[in-house]
């Protein structure tokens, strides 16, 4: 190599190393303009875009960077802003359960169950293996149950059973959808079984004064249709595993005791966490059930 094309090589390089030393310098750091201090500790503070205010239940993201340290403030503002960069990103591209959606989707629920529980409080009374007044006292407590469940957001098989299959009549499932609006639609689902079974329960009791939805999220929805006749035929194959289970529960509650109840659903929910608790109940099949047992 000449002396010329050396000292051209090395200007190349030079100015090459120059424009991206520049274009290092000159790119934004978004993430620095959310660090804030608080007394001696810094903090990351993010405001959360306003069409994802809804979405995630919350105005702004903060967070104690734990140091006094400018330098080490720096360093942890850049990796937790682009990480909350990334995930708002993530949640733009992912389908969105608006709440309008999950209003209407616990209230088709809801309406389904109130069909249900005047099916049965029409045909129980005329059967004399079922004691009517323990069957609505144990509406009742399953009905506490599920508001202690509510109260702390926890949700069993069933409850997210149905969640996932009544996503299926908008076209959409639960793998893909933000955590967030999961959860949303499994409160509203909950919520939906504690007004049934509150309502179950007095309609056993004969107060059909007190049948009207409480919750302000089911209001103006009441059963007006008469239950269907013995022998009507029913669409038994669309109905779900998690369907099955709430319905066998609820015909073993007069003979069981509450310990075996409790117990016995807790295998059914595992069961239906294995095969899936929104498969439909002619989908089951050997192979699923040996799989379930392994």
């Amino acid at each position: 190599m000449t002396q010329h094309d050396y000292s051209a090589h090395t200007d190349w390089r030079s100015r090459s190393w120059s424009k991206t030393l520049v274009q290092e310098r000159e790119m934004p750091k978004p993430a620095l303009t959310y660090l804030t201090r608080r007394g001696n500790v810094y903090w990351f503070r993010m405001a959360v875009p306003s069409d994802l205010v809804e979405r995630l239940g919350r105005r702004e993201v903060k967070a104690s960077l734990g140091t006094s340290s400018l330098a080490a403030a720096r360093q942890r503002c850049q990796h937790l802003g682009s990480a909350v960069l990334q995930f708002i990103a993530r949640i733009r591209s992912m389908p969105e359960l608006s709440q309008e959606t999950i209003k209407r989707l616990a209230r088709r629920y809801f309406e389904q169950q109130l069909r249900s529980t005047e099916d049965l409080a029409y045909r129980i009374p005329s059967d004399p293996d079922i004691d009517q007044a323990f069957e609505a006292q144990d509406s009742l407590d399953e009905a506490d149950r599920l508001r202690k469940s509510l109260a702390q957001r926890r949700y069993d098989a069933i409850t997210k059973g149905v969640a996932a299959e009544v996503l299926t009549t908008e076209g959409l499932a639960r793998k893909g959808l933000p955590l967030e609006d999961f959860d949303r639609l499994c409160l509203a689902v909950l919520r939906a079984r504690i007004e049934a079974h509150r309502i179950y329960a007095a309609k056993l009791c004969g107060h059909y004064d007190d049948i009207a939805a409480r919750d302000p999220l089911f209001a103006g929805l009441d059963s007006t249709e008469m239950p269907t006749l013995p022998g009507m035929p029913q669409e038994l194959f669309a109905r779900s595993i998690a369907f099955l289970i709430e319905k066998f529960l609820e015909m073993k509650r007069q003979s069981w005791a509450l310990k075996t109840r409790l117990d016995n659903k807790t295998i059914l929910d595992l069961f239906a966490e294995v095969v899936d608790a929104k498969t439909p109940i002619d989908a089951i099949g050997n192979f699923t059930l040996h799989r379930s047992v392994e």
